[in-house]
């Protein structure tokens, strides 16, 4: 079945009742959450901060699912990962063919 929204998660937006979801149809749409290299390291931040929000993007991914969310979830250790937001969402794009992109305004550029 063709997407109609590709709807983008990051990972400082886990956010349960957020607009993004509101009028989620699991039916015709999808989440995207994407771990990156660059997120991790661009600033500084203890291992041990970096494991906490990995975590609580994983948890939450698979709440979502067990909420019956569809999800491309891209994990930090796969093969494919290109270690780019920017790239990861591209080739979501162009895997899914979504009719639309959604997201929440990122809280920092």
């Amino acid at each position: 079945m063709p997407i109609r929204n590709l709807c983008i998660v990051l990972g400082d937006q886990l956010e349960r009742n957020s607009k993004l979801i509101q009028n989620f149809d699991p039916d015709c749409d999808l989440l995207l959450m994407v771990e990156v290299q660059r997120e991790a390291t661009k600033v500084w931040s203890h291992k041990a901060r970096i494991v906490l929000f990995l975590s609580a993007m994983r948890h939450f991914a698979e709440e979502m699912r067990q909420r019956g969310f569809p999800i491309d979830y891209v994990n930090l250790d796969n093969p494919l990962n290109s270690g780019s937001l920017t790239k990861e969402i591209q080739r979501a794009i162009l895997h899914h063919q979504p009719q639309n992109i959604c997201m929440v305004e990122a809280g920092e550029y």
